[in-house]
């Protein structure tokens, strides 16, 4: 009962029996919570995780579904319910950005958003509508990497409307952007302190040798 009232931070990774319908309901017992990670657990659908949200809507401000069995109803629950979040992390998830709406209008100071290897995302039109919004041009760490539509489009958007606030930026594997969209998005971002480009075969010492920041950490 101490820590139904107390308990703020909870990573279960990849504990296979938090996703059952037995052990969401204690989880909902945990009234103070405003950070949960069940990353790696593919019992973690839906219905967990809208049982979550409406629990603790009050208060949650971090979570970390990524490699769970989500879809796009579980994140759009996630952002209505819990319209204080600053860090969501759903890589690896089936969603098709189509809860980035509901993401958009709902959670105006989301910090972290990671939707690296989310191959569901294959039209650019969400990710655009997204990074056009406050909740977007707040973003201070973006994740990516491997997203079927990421093309010079989105790197354009990034560049004008995140050049205040964006920090970390994950494009690992996006090779639909060229070199010289990456440039000109890397330049705009004043803040940017780390750019992770794992498998971008089209950056070339051309780009490494050219930016422009002596602070900025390329990850090739």
């Amino acid at each position: 009962q101490v820590l139904a009232h107390t308990l703020r931070s909870l990573t279960l990774d990849g504990c296979k029996n938090v996703g059952t319908p037995e052990m969401a309901s204690p989880l909902c017992s945990l009234l103070a919570m405003d950070k949960i990670s069940v990353a790696n657990i593919e019992g973690v659908t839906n219905d967990v995780v809208k049982k979550i949200a409406g629990a603790w809507a009050s208060g949650l401000v971090d979570v970390d579904l990524s490699e769970t069995s989500v879809t796009d109803e579980a994140v759009s629950s996630l952002a209505m319910c819990c319209t204080q979040l600053k860090v969501l992390k759903v890589s690896g998830t089936s969603i098709t950005g189509a809860c980035l709406d509901q993401l958009a209008s709902s959670t105006p100071n989301l910090q972290v958003l990671h939707l690296n290897q989310c191959i569901g995302i294959t039209d650019p039109g969400p990710i655009h509508k997204f990074l056009s919004s406050p909740a977007g041009a707040s973003l201070q760490d973006l994740g990516l990497a491997q997203v079927p539509c990421v093309d010079a489009g989105i790197a354009k958007l990034i560049g004008k409307n995140c050049s205040e606030a964006m920090t970390e930026l994950d494009f690992s594997w996006c090779r639909g952007v060229s070199e010289n969209a990456m440039g000109c998005m890397t330049d705009s971002l004043s803040q940017l302190q780390k750019l992770t480009l794992f498998g971008c075969s089209q950056v070339t010492p051309r780009f490494l040798d050219g930016v422009l920041s002596d602070d900025l950490k390329i990850v090739v």
